[in-house]
């Protein structure tokens, strides 16, 4: 009787240590949840010294890899008229806005042909005046970060009626701009005005879905698209 107790009590004791283990899978399943899964590439903006949190959603910043295929293929910027200082942008003349409140409004005075290479990423909140002077600076080269809001009549007022030549790259997923705390909850289309549609075409036909205005040629888009086939 004893032995078989002792057995008992034996197989008691591996219920209860399998049990244990069971009741503490749960918790392990909620520190696995923990662990950052977030999808690794030229989107994704590890927190640095360039990227402190900004709560300002006008403040958010471009992002070096957008940046960095401007510089490579156009070879430098020169001006920037959305200026700010957590901005990473070099350009040759950087605007910044001022201390009054008119939120960098400054850089709608500047002449934007006359610097070469003008890019903007320019206040959401505000965005209407920055789209209405791009779409009227004849002989402006011109490359916006806007996001893409088919329902707001400025969209429609001034880039889907747009009849100069122009190229939009509607950009794949969702874009993480330095300083916000996370990707952004819309989609972001990167537009161009000028004379080297080619050149931007060259340099982000691997980030999106290319979209050519009047007057551009139709073999630039066509290389675009004959290069991305078959990516996923």
């Amino acid at each position: 009787m004893r032995s078989q107790n002792r057995t008992r009590a034996s197989a008691k004791g591996k219920v209860g240590s399998k049990l244990e283990t069971l009741i503490h899978v749960p918790s392990l399943l909620r520190e696995s949840r923990k662990v950052d899964r977030r999808p690794k590439g030229s989107n994704v903006i590890h927190t640095s010294e360039h990227s402190e949190q900004v709560t300002d959603p006008d403040s958010w910043c471009t992002p070096p890899w957008i940046l960095d295929r401007i510089y490579k293929h156009f070879g430098g910027i020169g001006l920037d008229p959305c200026s700010n200082d957590q901005s990473i942008v070099r350009a040759v003349f950087r605007v910044k806005p001022p201390n009054d409140g008119n939120l960098y409004m400054g850089g709608l005075q500047w002449d934007w042909v006359a610097h070469g290479l003008c890019y903007i990423n320019p206040p959401y909140s505000k965005i209407k005046p920055w789209v209405e002077k791009a779409t009227s600076s004849d002989h402006a080269e011109i490359i916006m970060l806007i996001p893409v809001q088919t329902k707001a009549k400025w969209w429609h007022k001034y880039l889907a009626s747009f009849i100069g030549p122009h190229v939009f790259c509607f950009l794949r997923g969702a874009v993480h701009f330095l300083g916000a705390p996370a990707h952004a909850p819309f989609s972001s289309v990167l537009c161009y005005w000028g004379h080297r549609s080619d050149t931007f075409i060259q340099a982000f036909r691997s980030s999106g879905w290319i979209v050519a205005g009047n007057g551009i040629t139709a073999s630039a888009v066509d290389r675009s698209r004959t290069h991305g086939r078959g990516r996923k």
